[in-house]
């Protein structure tokens, strides 16, 4: 499948994110894009086509060094392969948006709260609605 047809198939289930909805944008600025895959495979393949941003340059929605953010020219798509951690990160982006124009260090310390609420909820999911004991 070309990569246009691709990018258009799973970006189904997304939303604009970063500077340019809750920042100040310049010119160069890029483009995030948080993307919900059903599933690894379509990722995989997608990256084929891509050069991977090593997870530091955003706070990782996903596995996070497995699933590194894919660039594609200005282009960048954030892999998310949880529900509850693709709710972070619009809640995260609609929070910050209210608040615009944020800093680049508070966009990160607020996402990072949003996703860590999402891992706890998910750990708490898969462990039978126990957290398990640290």
């Amino acid at each position: 499948m070309p990569k246009i047809e691709m990018l258009a198939d799973i970006c189904g289930k997304s939303f604009l994110t970063g500077s340019r909805v809750y920042g100040i944008p310049h010119e160069d600025s890029d483009i995030d894009l948080v993307v919900f895959f059903e599933n690894r495979t379509t990722y995989w393949q997608l990256s084929e086509f891509a050069e991977p941003i090593h997870p530091n340059n955003h706070p990782s929605a996903s596995d996070e060094e497995a699933y590194p953010s894919l660039r594609f020219d200005s282009l960048n798509i954030i892999p998310v392969f949880e529900s509850e951690l693709y709710e972070a990160w619009k809640s995260g982006t609609e929070f910050l948006r209210d608040e615009k124009p944020v800093s680049k260090k508070r966009a990160y310390e607020v996402l990072e709260e949003f996703r860590q609420r999402a891992k706890e909820a998910i750990r708490k999911r898969s462990s039978g609605g126990k957290l398990p004991q640290r």
